[in-house]
C-alpha cells in the first residue's frame, strides 16, 4: 500500500509540475503577444531574419553557391553553416512579413522548450527548481530578449541547442546529444568549446560522435546548396567567418570578453580606461583569461566530472564562457544564459541559507541582478544618465551584458567550488 507520504509527495510534485506548466504558459502567452503578434499587426524589420529569409531564398531558387557573396544589404552577409541556409530554406515559402511571424512563434516556442530542459537539468543536479524560475530568468534577460526578438537573431536557437545536448547527453542519448551540439556548432562556432572539456574529462566518445556529426552535417549541407561545387562554399563559408568575425570586436555594440577588456585597457575615447595598451595586446590577455577561466572548469573539482550535478554545472559555465569568448557577441547572444540562470536561481532556491552565510556567493549574484538592471536604459536615465561621451546607450558603454555573464559564471564556479 502506498504509505500517506508517499501519496503527499506525489501530490506535492504533481502540483509543483501545474505550477511549472502555468508559468511556462505565461512566458509563452506574454511573449507571443509582446513579438509575433505584434508583428503580425504591425510588420518590423528584423535586420537578422532578413538575412535568413533571404538565404532560404537563395536555397529555394538554386542560387546556393552565392550564399556568401551576395547580401540582402550592402555589407550584410549570411556567415552560418550552409547546413542552417538549407533547413531554413522552407521560410521562402512565406513574405519577408508572414516570415518574420512565423519565425517569432517558432523563437518563442524554442524559448519555452530550453526553459522546460533548463528546469530538468536542475532537477537532475539535486536541486528545488521555483515553478517561478522561468518567469524570473525572462524577467533578469528581458532586454537582451527584446534585442533577440527585435531583430530575428537565432541566438535562442544556439542556445537551445547546447541546452538540449547536455539534457540528451546526460539521459544516455547520445547521438542526439551528439547531433544537438554539432547543430548548435555549425550555427555558431564558439560551442565547440565543449569539445576539449569533453575529451579531457573523459568523454571522448561524445566528443568524437559529434565532430563526426559535425562534418556529416556541415558536408551533407553543402552538397545540397551547391552541388557542383560543395568545397568551393565551405571555402566561402570560411572566409566569410575571417572577414565578418574579427572586424566586429570593439564597435561600441560588441559586447564580448574581449571587448570588456578593451574599455578597460585602451584609450577607446570613453574615458573608462586604466591603461592604454594596443588592441592586439589586449586580445591576447583576452585569449590567456578566457583560457584561464577554461581550466577553472576543468580544475579543481569537488564531485567526479561524470556526476550529474558536476555535468550540470560544467555545462552551464561553458555555455557562458562560449558567449563571453565569441569574437562576434552582441547584446542578444546573452539569450544563451536561460539555462545558466535556471540553474543559479534553483541554487539561491534551494541553498539560500548556507549562501547567505558566504560573502563571495551573496556578493556574485546582487551583482549578476543588478547588471541585470543595468541593461535596461530607463534605470541610467531615471538616475540622470542619458548618455556617456555622446554614446546614449550608456549600459552598452559600461558593459552591463558581460559583467552580468561574469558574475552569474563566478557565483556558480563558487557554488561548485563549495559543493
Amino acid at each position: 500500500m502506498i504509505s500517506l507520504r508517499e501519496l503527499f509527495r506525489s501530490s506535492s510534485q504533481a502540483t509543483h509540475r501545474t505550477l511549472e506548466s502555468t508559468f511556462l504558459a505565461v512566458v509563452a502567452i506574454v511573449l507571443g503577444i509582446r513579438f509575433p503578434v505584434k508583428f503580425w499587426l504591425s510588420p518590423p524589420f528584423l535586420m537578422d531574419f532578413h538575412v535568413y529569409h533571404f538565404a532560404a531564398n537563395l536555397i529555394a531558387t538554386g542560387q546556393g553557391h552565392a550564399l556568401y557573396r551576395e547580401a540582402y544589404s550592402t555589407g550584410v552577409l549570411y556567415m552560418y553553416a550552409p547546413t542552417w541556409a538549407v533547413l531554413w530554406a522552407p521560410l521562402a515559402l512565406f513574405s519577408i512579413h508572414h516570415g518574420a511571424v512565423v519565425w517569432s512563434f517558432v523563437s518563442v516556442g524554442w524559448l519555452v522548450a530550453t526553459l522546460w530542459c533548463a528546469n530538468r537539468l536542475a532537477e537532475a543536479a539535486g536541486l528545488r527548481v521555483p515553478p517561478w524560475a522561468s518567469i524570473l530568468t525572462v524577467l533578469l534577460l528581458f532586454r537582451i530578449l527584446t534585442e533577440e526578438f527585435g531583430n530575428g537573431q537565432a541566438d535562442l536557437w544556439w542556445g537551445g541547442l547546447t541546452t538540449y545536448f547536455v539534457f540528451c547527453e546526460l539521459r544516455g542519448r547520445s547521438w542526439l546529444a551528439a547531433t544537438s551540439l554539432a547543430l548548435s556548432m555549425a550555427l555558431k562556432l564558439p560551442s565547440a568549446i565543449f569539445l576539449p572539456y569533453l575529451l579531457l574529462t573523459g568523454r571522448w566518445r561524445t566528443a568524437v560522435r559529434t565532430g563526426a556529426c559535425f562534418l556529416v552535417l556541415v558536408t551533407l549541407g553543402a552538397l545540397v546548396a551547391a552541388p557542383q561545387h560543395p568545397g568551393s562554399i565551405l571555402a566561402d563559408w570560411g572566409r566569410c567567418l575571417l572577414a565578418t568575425g574579427p572586424p566586429s570586436m570593439f564597435r561600441i555594440g560588441d559586447q564580448s570578453f574581449t571587448a570588456l577588456l578593451a574599455r578597460l585597457l585602451t584609450a577607446d575615447g570613453h574615458g573608462l580606461n586604466v591603461l592604454s595598451l594596443n588592441r592586439i595586446t589586449v586580445t591576447i590577455v583576452a585569449l590567456i583569461a578566457e583560457a584561464g577561466l577554461f581550466s577553472l572548469i576543468i580544475l579543481p573539482r569537488t564531485r567526479p566530472p561524470r556526476s550529474a550535478a558536476a555535468w550540470v554545472t560544467d555545462a552551464a559555465l561553458l555555455m557562458i564562457l562560449m558567449a563571453l569568448a565569441s569574437p562576434s557577441c552582441w547584446l542578444a547572444t546573452y539569450s544563451v544564459l536561460l539555462f545558466p540562470l535556471v540553474l543559479a536561481i534553483s541554487l539561491l532556491a534551494t541553498k539560500f541559507s548556507s549562501i547567505r552565510r558566504d560573502p563571495w556567493s551573496g556578493l556574485f549574484a546582487g551583482l549578476a541582478g543588478l547588471c541585470s538592471i543595468l541593461t535596461h536604459s530607463k534605470f541610467w536615465k531615471a538616475a540622470g544618465l542619458v548618455s556617456w561621451r555622446g554614446e546614449t546607450y550608456v549600459f552598452l558603454v559600461f558593459m552591463m551584458a558581460p559583467l552580468l555573464a561574469l558574475n552569474l559564471w563566478a557565483f556558480l564556479r563558487r557554488q561548485r567550488r563549495l559543493g
